[in-house]
């Protein structure tokens, strides 16, 4: 799980730069790529808390649905017009809102001690993806 969060986060952080650069979209879209990608997030974090409450439990869900992320971000290497990145954009905030959002219950499940599971959230969270691309993004100007 804390490799996959180190990099669920870093297509949030390059989406709209990978627009202008890669995909020379308009100055005037590329803001609204990211809102895009957050719009199919939405979506994403309802479906797999339904599917893992009734059918398969928080832990199979994760899995699957981590597979999907995975596979949707390989997909970014050959994007590169306009039309592709927006069905991209919302394809991975899709499917990586269903990888955080099972994520949760699994430290949840995992966790025997209560007093631990802020730290374990946070540590998935908060250390691993933003603060990753916002090196990546200082090293690379």
């Amino acid at each position: 799980m804390f490799f996959g969060y180190m990099g669920v986060y870093i297509t949030f952080c390059y989406v709209e730069l990978y627009a202008l650069d890669v995909c020379s979209m308009s100055p005037n879209l590329a803001p609204y790529i990211l809102t895009i990608t957050n719009s199919g997030a939405v979506f994403g974090r309802l479906l797999p808390n339904y599917l893992s409450d009734i059918y398969i439990g928080p832990m199979n869900a994760h899995t699957s649905f981590a597979l999907a992320a995975t596979i949707v971000a390989y997909t970014w290497l050959f994007i590169n017009n306009n039309p592709s990145l927006l069905v991209f954009s919302v394809l991975n905030g899709f499917f990586s809102g269903t990888f955080v959002t099972p994520g949760r219950f699994v430290v949840f499940a995992l966790t025997t001690d209560p007093d631990t599971v802020g730290t374990r959230l946070w540590m998935l969270t908060g250390v691993c993806g933003v603060a990753l691309a916002r090196a990546i993004l200082d090293r690379g100007s």
